[in-house]
């Protein structure tokens, strides 16, 4: 006997006790009013062809583009059963994403499997409806079969051929996207409108399916306990408290000048303290000399803090707290600009690079130049170095290291090189090294940047 076409849809109508010919005719109105909204083109099209070919002919089946429209019509989760040819049972959810996302903000994926439809898929041709066996109504006693030939077993009858330009067997459902994910991808799947596979007696994965990753990585405990905390929390937690309650709230701004003031172009001092309530400011300053002060006023607030750094404590932990402190209440706002800032801004620059505070030096052994300014000594690229010390007064391995030095870098020695050129020519003809030699007292001249 030929199927009518409507065993999915009697399927899912078992539950409401509706009639499958009345599910059929909602499902094809749906979704021919909704498939315009749909997330991208190809789920567009995916749904404009499965009400097309569900109303071109009566004994047309449904599949997977019916199953997940019914799913989001009636807003229930709907979970598909079949048999692999090796004997698994494969159980896959068939819910729009849409329900499940929903269900995931309003908690309702906390409902066991008993309130989603669980459809049973023969691998060929039939759906059914499975029911828990607590609701399954009392057995009847024997009754004829349904099917052509007389009372006879189920398994007795031949299989039933297919109906026409039958659906594909349902296919696993692809990961759900981030927007990362559909970023990175040219072209969606139209398995994107499905949820995640849900294995069969795993609870979780049943009623809300895999989380994407954001919601994994929101549900990763950062620490079991309240009170267990991470040490480096302890630090930050003191930090923002003291820069709140001890600093003044704009660090940057002296002491005595104010926030409004700030584009009249005032001459500010150089350094100044940025705790509360304390005046200290010097015009001639250096950040040491401020340095100095804070540990001299302030140490005993900031030791309360630098007591969570690790141990044992650096030799600057005082004034790298209160850097850090002034760094953190800067963040918290807009930077300071304006004219009187720029005017201290220029002052400093030009004090570090006036006089000797600037110079351009050469490398002594690859001739190459750098700047070098007085301020950035410790982190500059070049810088003086004594080679020889004064000697002591009974120090004999002085004079061994100059002798050897002198041994390497005397200019004769590199002259008995490199003097001759080609023919009858000298370097020394060509070339004058008295800007590239020094003299060792004692020893003679030695060669600088032998390169």
């Amino acid at each position: 006997m030929k199927g009518d076409g409507n065993c999915l849809f009697h399927a899912l109508a078992d539950k409401s006790h509706e009639e499958g010919e009345q599910v059929r005719t909602q499902i094809i109105q749906y979704l021919q009013e909704n498939a315009a909204s749909q997330e991208d083109e190809e789920q567009v099209g995916a749904w404009t062809e499965e009400a097309e070919y569900l109303e071109s002919d009566p004994g047309h089946w449904g599949g997977d583009t019916a199953i997940v429209a019914f799913s989001l019509m009636r807003q229930q989760r709907v979970i598909l059963h079949w048999r692999e040819d090796d004997g698994h049972i494969q159980t896959y959810e068939r819910t729009h994403m849409k329900v499940r996302a929903a269900a995931r903000r309003v908690q309702l994926a906390e409902q066991d499997d008993a309130e989603a439809i669980h459809l049973w898929y023969n691998g060929r041709n039939h759906y059914d409806r499975l029911v828990l066996k607590q609701d399954q109504p009392p057995d009847p006693g024997p009754s004829t079969s349904d099917h052509p030939g007389g009372p006879q077993d189920a398994e007795e009858a031949p299989p039933l051929p297919p109906p026409p330009a039958p659906h594909p067997k349902p296919r696993p459902p692809k990961r759900q996207k981030t927007t990362t994910d559909q970023a990175n991808c040219t072209r969606p799947t139209h398995s994107k409108e499905l949820a995640e596979p849900a294995e069969a007696g795993t609870p979780d994965e049943a009623q809300g399916g895999e989380p994407s990753l954001l919601e994994e990585l929101t549900r990763i405990p950062v620490a079991a306990k309240p009170t267990q905390r991470h040490p480096r929390r302890n630090l930050e937690d003191a930090l923002k408290r003291f820069a709140k309650t001890r600093l003044r709230a704009q660090p940057l701004i002296p002491p005595d000048a104010k926030a409004e003031n700030v584009d009249k172009g005032e001459a500010w001092p150089r350094v100044f303290c940025a705790f509360q309530e304390c005046t200290w400011s010097s015009f001639s300053g250096t950040e040491q000399e401020l340095h100095q002060h804070v540990r001299d006023a302030h140490a005993e607030e900031l030791k309360l803090v630098a007591q969570h750094l690790p141990r044992p404590l650096p030799s600057d932990a005082i004034t790298s707290i209160y850097n850090e402190a002034i760094a953190l209440q800067c963040r918290e706002a807009a930077p300071v600009a304006g004219s009187s800032r720029d005017r201290s801004a220029l002052r400093s620059f030009a004090e570090a690079t006036s006089k000797d505070n600037v110079e351009s030096l050469i490398c002594f052994s690859c001739a190459c130049i750098h700047p070098r300014t007085a301020d950035t000594t410790a982190n500059s690229r070049i810088g003086w170095r004594k080679l020889i010390q004064s000697p002591a007064s009974n120090d004999e391995s002085h004079a061994e290291s100059t002798a050897e030095l002198h041994e390497l870098l005397n200019i004769d020695k590199y002259l008995s090189y490199y003097d001759d050129l080609a023919g009858d020519a000298k370097l020394t003809d060509v070339a004058n090294f008295d800007d590239w030699t020094v003299t060792i007292p004692g020893f003679g001249n030695i060669l600088c940047c032998p390169e």
